[in-house]
């Protein structure tokens, strides 16, 4: 290495000479052999200085002979956007914009409400003003009929996208649930619909231009039972089964308004009458207002006949005793005769006992529902438009039905709903005024308030067998997997009433934290629990006995359907 070392030291200035050359070879040809800068031009390289004379001699010349040319330019016409503008305020435009589904009908008489010929915007047209519409149709309010209500276990079938062409999602992404669900269903009479029409002065060949476009479900909740106080409404999404095209707006785009008025014509029973999710375990869903198939009816007992008997001998005439003398009614003063209770009915068959009092919502068509108006019930079948149609020649009442998957245990709600139909005269500047013209849709006022709804718990549970030594049994229910499952726990002083299992969780949430002597039974204990929240509850074996009796049997005999059809599917 030094070897090396040395010979670089005695070298040193020849290699610097040599380096230096090879840079000063490098910059003479760098600098002034070559040219410094370069571009491509129509594929050469062109230095700075020679590219205003190529475009001197190219394209110049090519826009000089251009301009130089005998050949006419063509014509440009200017739109008068002033003009318009103000005609479009002053509704004296009308024309009608070539979009599919929105055009005017073919049998309509175009002379006959827009301008005449010869008039660029109508002014010499007296009939204009009063043929033009001033105001959208009021939508009636829906009235509420009934109600359905269950727990199961379900398959969310949910589409990838809104079905735009009104053909069935072949690929459908299944999804097993266990839900608490609410069905209910509203009445809206068409003869409602074209006494609006005719209120608002619609042209008799735009009413078969009606069609439902969007139904709201809103919902409230139970606060304080106590003040009967409720929660603010929110809106209740659709059933993942059925994913609807978003509602564009009441004054959408024309061409968003389009592609939803051809989709909802295509889903009118998908807007107004949604299917269920369907159901593998639980309970049935079924129409409200049908019959509960899930509620098992007393058996039908038959009467015995009874065994011929002989006919008895009838007894020997006696004679008649004489009459009784009327006895005579004292004439009391006028002040102390009796006066007729204008409250008490005149017949018996009047009075309706309390025990037998309708709930609001029930009753036929011929007999209206306590709570709902006389005219609530609509005489008919209930009705599906197929698209477009004329509430005026329409029979019998449409059905509105809507669901929530979204429910909680132990909530208490109610509902109202609210829908948007279409306005006739919208795109239809040769109809209605601008304003009206430009509307797509036209919602009603929420429905009155349903009666209230409440959610069963999932989990149930009461004392089966009282406090014996530290210790006390509770026997617990609870819905789970499509059916209803029970089991016994023997609880002490700071054990969880209720564990999983066999995959069934039967945590209740509460957690006993004394024993204490009854007040009224020497015989029993009360057991002292509290939950997460700090919430208390006494429970004893005579009050749960007395007090959930009713709700032992029910659940006891879901439990015994379970078993049975559990029994029956596996064949032992």
């Amino acid at each position: 290495m030094q070897k090396y070392l040395k010979m670089l030291e005695d070298q040193v200035q020849w290699i610097a000479i040599g380096i230096g050359g090879l840079f000063f070879v490098w910059m003479l040809w760098s600098y002034v052999l070559q040219t410094p800068v370069s571009v491509m031009v129509a594929g050469k390289p062109v230095a700075p200085g020679e590219v205003d004379q190529l475009i001197a001699e190219g394209p110049l010349v090519r826009v000089e002979a251009a301009i130089k040319s005998d050949v006419a330019v063509p014509q440009m016409p200017v739109v008068p956007f002033r003009k318009n503008v103000i005609d479009e305020l002053a509704g004296r435009t009308y024309h009608v914009p070539m979009i599919a589904g929105l055009n005017v009908p073919h049998h309509v008489d175009l002379g006959l409400i827009g301008p005449t010929k010869g008039s660029e915007n109508g002014s010499n047209n007296p009939n204009l003003a009063q043929n033009l519409m001033q105001q959208v149709p009021l939508t009636p309010i829906a009235v509420f009929t009934d109600s359905a209500q269950g727990r199961s276990t379900v398959n969310k079938s949910a589409m990838a996208q809104p079905n735009l062409g009104g053909i069935p999602n072949a690929n459908p992404q299944i999804t097993p649930a266990d839900i608490d669900w609410v069905s209910l269903s509203f009445k809206v009479d068409p003869k409602e619909i074209a006494a609006n029409y005719v209120a608002a002065g619609v042209p008799a060949y735009l009413n078969s231009q009606c069609l439902f476009l969007q139904v709201e479900l809103l919902r409230e909740e139970l606060i304080d039972p106590d003040t009967d106080r409720w929660s603010a409404s929110v809106t209740i999404k659709p059933l993942a089964n059925v994913v609807l095209l978003p509602y564009p707006g009441d004054r959408a785009p024309l061409a968003s308004a389009a592609q939803y008025d051809q989709w909802a014509e295509k889903n009118q029973a998908d807007i107004i009458a949604p299917a269920f999710y369907v159901v593998t375990k639980g309970d049935q869903w079924y129409e409200p207002g049908k019959s509960n198939p899930n509620v098992v009816a007393a058996p039908k007992i038959e009467p015995v006949p009874l065994p011929d008997v002989p006919k008895p001998t009838p007894p020997r005439p006696t004679p008649p005793k004489p009459p009784r003398p009327t006895p005579k009614t004292p004439k009391y003063p006028p002040s102390e005769r009796a006066v007729p209770d204008p409250d008490r009915p005149t017949q018996l068959a009047q009075a309706i006992p309390p025990m037998f009092e309708m709930p609001p919502g029930s009753g036929t068509p011929s007999n209206p529902a306590f709570g709902q108006p006389a005219g609530a019930a609509v005489a008919g079948a209930a009705q599906v438009p197929a698209g477009k149609f004329d509430p005026g020649t329409t029979t019998g009442y449409f059905e509105i039905r809507a669901h929530d998957d979204t429910v909680q245990a132990g909530h208490t709600y109610r509902y109202k709903l609210r829908y948007r139909l279409r306005n006739p005269a919208f795109n239809m500047p040769r109809a209605a005024i601008p304003a009206v013209a430009a509307q797509f849709g036209v919602a009603s006022l929420g429905s009155a308030p349903t009666r209230s709804i409440k959610i069963v718990d999932r989990v149930n549970f009461w004392v089966k067998r009282g406090v014996v030594g530290n210790k006390v049994t509770f026997e617990v229910y609870k819905w789970e997997n499509g059916q209803q499952h029970a089991k016994a726990f023997d609880v002490g002083v700071g054990d969880m009433v209720g564990s999983t299992d066999k995959d069934v969780d039967y945590r209740t949430g509460w957690t006993v934290v004394d024993f204490r002597n009854h007040p009224t039974d020497q015989a029993d204990k009360e057991v002292l629990l509290m939950d997460q929240q700090g919430h208390t509850l006494r429970r004893s074996f005579s009050s749960d006995q007395a007090n959930f009796k009713k709700l032992m049997n029910d659940l006891k005999n879901e439990v015994d359907r379970a078993n049975t059809g559990a029994a029956a599917a596996t064949g032992s």
